[in-house]
C-alpha cells in the first residue's frame, strides 16, 4: 500500500512538472510581435480598474486611437488592447479576458473587421485569431476562448489541435532559444513598463504619409464605385456566407450580433465604432445594417467614415495607405471619439496622486517621441 502511495506521488509530481515544462516551453516559442502579443500583456501591466477606456481591434485600433492625446485633452486613462488584423472570432474573446482586469472601463470596439467579406465565412485560422489566442494564459479562460471559435469555425482537425495546444504549432521555432525578448516573456508577461520608443499604451506613432483618394460616404452609399486602387483594400461581396436569401450586400456575420447580446446581457458599456478608412458600396450597406443592429441593443455607434469632414481628416495629409491613418489623423480621431466617449460615458474615475503621476510622466515621454516623428514617406 505504502508503495502504491509512494509511485501515486511520484507519479503526480512527474507529470505536474511535465504540464509546467510545456507551459513554459509554449509561452517561450510564441510569437514576440510588438504589434500583436506584446500588445496584449502590456495591457496586463496596468493596475487593476486603473483604466476608464480600453480600445478593441486590429491596426485600425493601434494606428488611430492614441491614449496619451487622450489623457491631455480628457483625462481619459485607456489602452488599445489591439494585435495586427484581429479577427471577428476572437473580438468577443477579447472583451470578455478585458472585463477580468478592468471590470468597469468602458469598452470600444472598432468595427471594420465584421464588414469585410473576407471574414464573414471563416474557413481556415490565421493570424488574425493566433494573435489574441497566443497572448492568453494557458488555462480554463483560453479554453473557453479556443471552444468558441471552434464552434463557429470550419477548422481542419490540425488546426484545431495547434489551437488547443499551441506549442504544436510552435514547436520548431529554436530561434526562440537563443532571442533574448522571447526569454524575457516565457512567463507570458512583460515585467514593466514597455511604454516607449514608438509604442504608448499599445498605441504606434507613425509619421508616413500619402495622399490618397476615398471614396466618400454620401458616394458609397449611392453605390458609386472607383478604382480598385482607390476603393479600399478590404475588397466587394463576394461569399454572403448565407443560404441565398440574403443579400450578401447587407449580410453581417452572426460574431457581431453575439458581441452585442452578450454586452447587452452583462450591462458592458460597449461603444461600436468604425474609423475612418477607404470602403466599398457593400461595405457602405454594411455599416449601415451594423449601426442598425447597435441601435437595437441601445449601443452607441461613430461612424468615422461618415465623420471624417467633421473630425477635420485630410485624405491629402492624414494617412499613409488606404486602411491607417498617420499620427496626424490619429490626433484628429482621438479628439472625435473622445468626444464621443465623453457624451456616452461622462463619468471618469478619479484618478490616485500615483496614477496622475504615471500618466503625466508616461505623456512626457510620448511627446518626446511625438516630436520625433518626421512626417512623410510612404508604405
Amino acid at each position: 500500500m505504502k508503495d502504491r502511495v509512494k509511485n501515486l506521488v511520484k507519479f503526480i509530481i512527474f507529470a505536474t512538472l511535465v504540464v509546467l515544462l510545456v507551459i513554459q516551453m509554449t509561452y517561450l516559442f510564441r510569437n514576440t510581435d510588438r504589434n500583436s502579443r506584446q500588445n496584449v500583456l502590456g495591457f496586463y501591466e496596468e493596475p487593476e480598474g486603473s483604466l476608464d477606456v480600453v480600445v478593441v481591434g486590429g491596426s485600425s485600433v493601434y494606428r488611430y486611437w492614441s491614449p496619451m492625446e487622450a489623457w491631455k485633452e480628457f483625462g481619459i486613462t485607456s489602452y488599445d488592447y489591439s494585435v495586427s488584423a484581429m479577427g471577428v472570432s476572437v473580438v468577443k474573446t477579447a472583451v470578455t479576458d478585458i472585463r477580468k482586469h478592468q471590470p468597469d472601463a468602458a469598452i470600444v470596439v472598432d468595427g471594420r473587421a465584421f464588414f469585410y467579406a473576407e471574414d464573414i465565412e471563416k474557413t481556415e485560422l490565421g493570424m488574425s485569431e493566433r494573435n489574441v489566442l497566443d497572448s492568453l494564459d494557458i488555462g480554463y479562460d483560453r479554453l473557453k476562448a479556443v471552444n468558441y471559435l471552434v464552434s463557429h469555425s470550419n477548422l481542419s482537425r490540425e488546426e484545431k489541435q495547434s489551437e488547443y495546444i499551441d506549442l504544436i504549432e510552435y514547436h520548431d521555432n529554436y530561434a526562440a532559444l537563443g532571442d533574448e525578448t522571447h526569454w524575457k516573456l516565457s512567463d507570458n508577461r512583460v515585467n514593466g513598463n514597455i511604454d516607449g520608443d514608438s509604442f504608448f499604451k499599445g498605441f504606434a506613432l507613425s509619421g508616413k504619409q500619402k495622399s490618397i483618394e476615398i471614396l466618400k460616404w454620401e458616394d458609397a452609399l449611392s453605390g458609386v464605385t472607383v478604382a480598385d486602387d482607390a476603393a479600399g483594400t478590404a475588397g466587394t461581396a463576394g461569399t454572403d456566407g448565407t443560404d441565398g436569401t440574403e443579400d450578401a450586400s447587407v449580410y453581417i456575420t452572426p460574431y457581431y450580433e453575439e458581441l452585442l447580446e452578450y454586452a447587452s446581457e452583462n450591462n458592458i458599456k460597449l461603444f461600436i465604432v468604425i474609423s475612418p478608412c477607404g470602403i466599398t458600396p457593400d461595405q457602405a450597406k454594411r455599416i449601415v445594417k451594423m449601426q442598425e443592429m447597435a441601435a437595437s441593443y441601445n449601443i452607441p455607434f461613430a461612424n468615422g467614415v461618415e465623420d471624417m469632414e467633421e473630425m477635420g481628416i485630410d485624405p491629402a495629409t492624414d494617412f499613409y495607405n488606404l486602411d491607417h491613418v498617420n499620427i496626424l489623423g490619429a490626433e484628429k480621431y482621438t479628439t472625435y471619439l473622445g468626444d464621443k466617449l465623453m457624451a456616452a460615458f461622462p463619468s471618469v474615475t478619479e484618478k490616485t496622486e500615483a496614477v496622475k503621476k504615471h500618466w503625466n510622466e508616461t505623456y512626457e515621454k510620448y511627446t518626446e517621441e511625438r516630436a520625433a516623428v518626421v512626417i512623410g514617406g510612404e508604405q
